[in-house]
């Protein structure tokens, strides 16, 4: 019997050596911190936003006082802002600025001393904003003389 000289060979290096496994206690532990920090972050901010008024957005608060204003100030000053008006009266929706358009309906249709153009201008923009608010509800009176003046 011959004895050989065997060779044991040593594993091949790691091809990247400057990139650091991830083990799977490491990505566990990584994944339960996470997790432990959101759950407290969410306790924490449950009570702060629960206790917090719900609010709209303050241009449409300023816009609605300002046509809520508008609404009630002299018929002038209401024909000559109508535009700007009746674009709040579009983004709020709101039942409260149903004086103003009323005021503004009736101002085209009876006032001789305006161009005819303006009024009819107005009529059609009254008359569109109707059908894309119905929660205005105008009087059907209103909505048929607007639609003679156009």
């Amino acid at each position: 019997m011959e004895l050989k000289p065997v060779f044991l060979l040593a594993p091949e290096p790691d091809p990247r050596p400057d990139r650091p496994a991830l083990s799977r206690r490491a990505l566990l532990a990584g994944l339960l911190g996470t997790a432990a920090g959101g759950a407290a972050l969410g306790w924490f901010l449950r009570g702060t936003i629960a206790d917090s008024p719900p609010s709209t957005p303050a241009p449409m608060n300023a816009a609605l006082v300002w046509a809520l204003a508008l609404q009630d100030a002299p018929i002038a000053n209401l024909e000559r802002e109508s535009l700007s008006f009746l674009a709040v009266v579009v983004s709020t929706r709101s039942t409260a600025l149903r004086n103003g358009v009323t005021r503004l309906a009736e101002w085209a249709m009876t006032d001789r001393s305006a161009r005819s153009s303006d009024r009819a201008e107005l009529a059609r923009r009254i008359e569109a904003l109707a059908s894309d608010v119905p929660e205005l509800d105008l009087p059907n009176s209103v909505l048929r003389a607007l639609h003679e003046l156009r």
